[in-house]
């Protein structure tokens, strides 16, 4: 890519494209944008790489996979040092990314900080977004009493509900006392962030030497954690470490006897738990499938949903996914129902939570529920922190307009979503029709097409542009 002075601004990497199947075939760009390495980006790649930073290559190995179930098999019966090697070894072929996430989490469960350190960090010399690398690196730093001055605190702390590490940075405040430990235990919403938030918690025990406690949180920590995850292997790994120094403390063979009877029976319910974590896999697998699939219908989907909460029960997150896709299939009162079930349970403000808070004002407003829509607002207000959120909020409220709203939110493809979205939405409650397809639509040009805000949009214009009759 060029500009008009003819220097080089960026390697074009791709640009999305629709085939239309038939005698003769024919592609045509889906958006009129496509995909753009500014070259800032590779030139930058190019001096770490001369300096020595560790790159990927690119090229995939489908076969690791293989090799990293043999690795969390071992992990999973305590055989930490025999999954480190396994890992160690991989390398020395074609190290791939995931690999050396791996090798870097066995290093950490053995304790060689040193070691995993050095991987984490390769890690995220090939991906910098890389949320989860850069957390196990503040908590080396934080175990070794550096955590206020790690390199990597600032840059956690400072993500907010828009980045995909906004739980990491959640988890940095927890460990540094920015948040309190009850709040902390009920802030997840997944199964999960309930088993890092023991493990986060667990470790400021075990500063504290509360021994006793540290070991509940992280038992909780283990039996939360998705038997297949690192949260899992990190917690199991910690609390046998626990154990052992626990055991040397016991004075009397009675306190033996009695401690060595409580981890058989703890030990019992985690075999449990990973025979039932085989069987939920099972089920989920098909009904995964059929969620991603973009063929299937919203109804469908629903029904999905449904099936998929049955299983995990305690994952909060399912019901802001019910809730967007109630309210884009019109179901208007359902989708207030999951709204209110996620707002009162427990949970952090973070993007799901606030945007439910939206989404309410808008449904009642679509009803016409005009006393029951301003008591919402205000009450989003009163328990929102975060200033775009506010904003958006200003504006349905009617104390600024459109305009003021949509300058405030930039270029950045969060808040344009998050505003077009529910100015969409709420146009369809003043019976503005038009408005709402145009703001649907400037919705989908944010190409945030993981977010729920933007299927709910995609399915709203569908709706709204149908024929009537």
């Amino acid at each position: 890519m060029i500009d008009a002075r003819g220097k080089v601004i960026g390697i074009a990497a791709g640009v999305a494209m629709d085939v239309a199947q038939g005698l003769m075939p024919t592609a045509t760009p889906r958006w009129d944008l496509g995909m753009v390495l500014p070259i800032t980006n590779a030139a930058r790649f190019l001096e770490e790489l001369k300096a020595g930073q560790a790159k990927w290559n690119g090229e995939l190995d489908f076969s690791i996979e293989r090799t990293l179930e043999k690795i969390k098999l071992k992990a999973t019966e305590g055989l930490w040092a025999e999954a480190q090697a396994l890992a160690d070894e991989e390398l020395k072929g074609n190290p791939q990314p995931e690999m050396i996430m791996a090798a870097g989490m066995m290093h950490y469960c053995t304790g060689d900080n040193k070691g995993a350190r050095k991987l984490f960090s390769e890690t995220l010399s090939m991906d910098p977004e890389n949320p989860e690398a850069r957390l196990m690196l503040f908590l080396i730093d934080w175990l070794a009493g550096n955590g206020g001055i790690s390199s990597y605190r600032e840059a956690l702390l400072a993500v907010d509900w828009r980045s995909s590490a906004e739980f990491q940075g959640h988890l940095v405040r927890v460990l540094e006392g920015l948040i309190d430990e009850v709040s902390a235990l009920d802030s997840w919403h997944t199964d999960a962030e309930k088993s890092w938030l023991n493990y986060a918690v667990s470790l400021i025990r075990i500063e504290g030497q509360d021994w006793e406690w540290a070991e509940k949180l992280l038992r909780e920590a283990v039996l939360s954690a998705d038997s297949d995850e690192w949260e899992f292997f990190v917690a199991s790994a910690k609390l046998e470490q626990l154990q052992k120094s626990r055991r040397k403390a016991l004075k009397t063979k009675d306190q033996w006897r009695d401690y060595k009877k409580d981890i058989e029976a703890f030990n019992k319910s985690v075999k449990k738990k990973l025979e039932l974590d085989v069987k939920l896999k099972a089920e989920l697998a098909p009904l995964m499938t059929k969620f991603i699939d973009e063929t299937v219908a919203i109804k469908e989907k629903q029904e999905v949903l449904k099936s998929i909460a049955e299983i995990y029960p305690k994952n909060r997150k399912i019901y802001v996914a019910l809730a967007f896709y109630s309210a884009a299939d019109e179901d208007w009162a359902q989708s207030l129902e999951y709204i209110r079930t996620f707002l009162d349970s427990g949970g952090r403000q973070n993007a799901d939570r606030m945007s439910l808070g939206v989404l309410e004002a808008g449904i009642l407003n679509q009803q016409g529920l005009a006393d029951e829509t301003r008591a919402s607002l205000e009450a989003f207000v009163g328990r929102t922190m975060d200033p775009w959120y506010l904003t958006i909020s200003d504006y349905l409220l009617g104390k600024q307009t459109e305009r003021s709203l949509l300058e405030q939110a930039g270029e950045s493809p969060e808040n344009l979503l998050t505003a077009h979205s529910a100015v969409g939405l709420w146009a369809e409650g003043s019976g503005d029709n038009q408005k709402a397809i145009k703001h649907y639509r400037e919705a989908l040009g944010s190409f945030l097409d993981t977010w729920l805000e933007y299927d709910f949009s995609k399915e709203r214009l569908r709706r709204l542009k149908q024929p009537s009759g």
